[in-house]
């Protein structure tokens, strides 16, 4: 929650470009702060990629307060780009997950991990359409899987470099 005051600010960071908001004094454990794989929309110009981030609660007593958008409807691709990947907010609970909704208020425990995906980006124009050279690049950057790369822009690894890429994906 943003904990402000005459006396005092809330906010104590703001992570650029993700929104991810948190208040000091800071009550987590960082697990997970990663791009994710096949999450941005296919296209000849690949959507961009769910940014997520993991928080392990170490104390009890912290309520969390969200106000984002984009969990239900997955943002869209144009000129035949595939949608990108919604985001979500999961409350991982003794090993459960519990799904919260875009504007949610939950308090939190001891233990539980906060998971915040933001979602990727719609792709733009025919992913049939996008060079070799940079679904290759983007398998080699671990930004999406060779098995997408089959299936999303009916890749082929054939020979030479792609050959090896294929061997190191197996």
């Amino acid at each position: 929650s943003f904990k402000g005051s005459m006396a005092a600010l809330g906010l104590a960071r703001i992570e650029e470009g993700h929104g991810i908001l948190m208040n000091d004094p800071y009550h987590g454990g960082q697990h997970l702060n990663d791009l994710l794989p096949d999450s941005g929309g296919a296209g000849q110009w690949r959507g961009g990629l769910d940014f997520c981030r993991e928080l392990e609660v170490l104390e009890d007593g912290v309520s969390l307060n969200l106000y984002s958008d984009r969990y239900k409807f997955a943002p869209r691709g144009f000129h035949a780009g595939r949608p990108g990947d919604p985001g979500s907010l999961t409350i991982i609970r003794g090993g459960q997950p519990i799904a919260l909704t875009p504007t949610s208020q939950f308090a939190l425990e001891r233990g539980d991990v906060v998971r915040l995906s933001v979602g990727g980006g719609g792709g733009f124009g025919d992913p049939r359409l996008r060079s070799r050279e940079s679904i290759e690049r983007d398998i080699e950057d671990d930004r999406i899987t060779l098995a997408h790369a089959i299936e999303a822009y009916g890749y082929n690894p054939g020979d030479g470099r792609r050959a090896a890429i294929a061997a190191e994906a197996n």
